[in-house]
């Protein structure tokens, strides 16, 4: 892989505890990674420090410390100043020679600390929607002004905080939620006949644009229109221009699945067919909702627009998985009979939607590219494998088309400057407009 371009640090301002002294340590970082999932609701970073004036002990470095960074690229800058600041929280890796000393520091933003010493403890209205309880959160208890899109929820649920810390409340919250895009949602009738329809499943994570809380189907929605951003395309190819920064950048160099579809972990899990049990103590009743993901998938958006699950019948007919819950009725309203709001069979639902956006995973390297987010969708282009020198081989239309990021990691050293990526995706193929 050819470079594309160095990282640049135009500034990095490492501030003490007590914000008496400050020093530049641009010009001591000699190795820098950042990590953003779209399963985490915290961005992390590291910096290989190696300077020779004694930095750890004459600042001195004790964990807390503020980084005012700046890194500059082909593609942009990550601009960590401000609400955006790093912290220090952990140092390690010391190592001291005759002249020179080095270490690294763990760095995260500061809501990642805070977390630690906030808890959600009121009590959620019923009648509010869940992406406005997940607001109220990171507004009222983390008081993050980090707030990035944040997608509306189709049902409203109420909860008591339970001194619980923020980011788990969130989480918790991401697969009882149901997207307004869903299309048919709820249930279909009562006793043992009773059906689940449509989808739920939402991510709550962390990204350099704030805090997002999206559905799976939008995040499928395959055009980036939600983050304003176009589709870029990454495609693998041996060839690459000496000296073109901006030819190689749109080329993988290295590329490999780590993930294929399994068969056993699908059933295991019940990602095509499940049924879910759920008991009413008020009612004394029990009602069974059978869930089949074949046929939701008419009302489902996928990455290739396909709408073939590509496995036997008899293993998406039935169901491999039992679920067991229990109604809520008493304990959130003041009557006996008012419930959270919560569906009955949103497990259902999430565990089959989850899953299957997870069902083929891709890992790429690309040239230093720091324009991109977990939660966006790009577009690759891989080669199909023959026995032939053709100079121009055609596209694996099954490998290749659209996929969500899951996972990123840029990287920066000294000629050695990359972008890792985690691709996931629901479906095979690529999608033709």
């Amino acid at each position: 892989m050819s470079i594309v371009q160095s990282f640049k640090f135009k500034q990095a301002i490492l501030t003490s505890n007590d914000g008496k002294n400050s020093v530049d340590i641009s010009n001591s970082i000699f190795e820098f990674d950042y990590f953003e999932d779209i399963t985490s609701p915290n961005i992390m970073a590291t910096c290989k420090v190696l300077n020779s004036t004694g930095l750890y002990s004459s600042l001195p470095i004790r964990c807390g410390e503020k980084l005012d960074l700046i890194v500059d690229s082909l593609f942009g800058e990550l601009k960590f100043t401000g609400d955006k600041a790093l912290y220090v929280h952990t140092v390690g890796e010391i190592e001291g020679k005759e002249n020179s000393q080095s270490f690294t520091l763990a760095l995260s933003f500061k809501e990642y600390l805070s977390n630690e010493t906030t808890r959600v403890q009121k009590r959620y209205d019923n009648k509010v929607t869940i992406d406005e309880h997940i607001k109220s959160i990171l507004t009222d208890v983390l008081q993050t002004k980090r707030i990035g899109l944040i997608e509306p929820t189709l049902n409203t649920y109420g909860f008591y905080g339970n001194f619980n810390k923020p980011f788990y409340t969130c989480t918790w919250l991401s697969p009882k939620a149901i997207p307004i895009r869903s299309g048919a949602s709820g249930t279909s009738g009562e006793g043992k006949e009773a059906k689940a329809k449509g989808t739920a499943g939402f991510f709550f994570y962390d990204s350099y644009d704030g805090y997002q809380f999206r559905s799976i189907e939008q995040l499928v929605s395959g055009d980036n229109s939600e983050v304003k951003k176009k589709v870029q395309t990454f495609a693998a190819t041996s060839i690459v221009q000496a000296d073109g920064a901006l030819d190689n950048a749109g080329k993988i160099g290295q590329y490999f699945f780590t993930k294929n579809n399994d068969l056993m972990a699908s059933l295991r899990i019940g990602l095509y067919a499940n049924r879910t049990y759920f008991f009413d103590p008020y009612r004394q009743s029990l009602d069974v909702y059978n869930y089949t993901l074949k046929d939701e998938m008419k009302g489902l958006k996928t990455l290739s627009k396909r709408k073939n699950l590509s496995i036997p019948n008899f293993f998406q007919e039935t169901p491999s998985r039992i679920l067991l819950r229990s109604s809520d009725k008493g304990l959130f309203g003041t009557t006996l009979t008012e419930g959270t709001g919560r569906e009955n069979a949103d497990m259902a639902k999430s565990f089959s939607r989850y899953n299957l956006l997870f069902t083929q995973t891709l890992n790429i390297s690309i040239p230093l590219n720091v324009s991109l987010r977990v939660g966006e969708t790009v577009k690759i282009i891989l080669p199909q494998q023959t026995n032939s020198n053709e100079k121009a081989p055609k596209i694996d239309e099954e490998t290749s088309g659209l996929y969500v990021i899951s996972a990123l990691r840029h990287h920066g050293e000294y000629q050695k400057n990359s972008t890792s990526l985690t691709l996931v995706r629901d479906s095979y193929g690529l999608y033709k407009s």
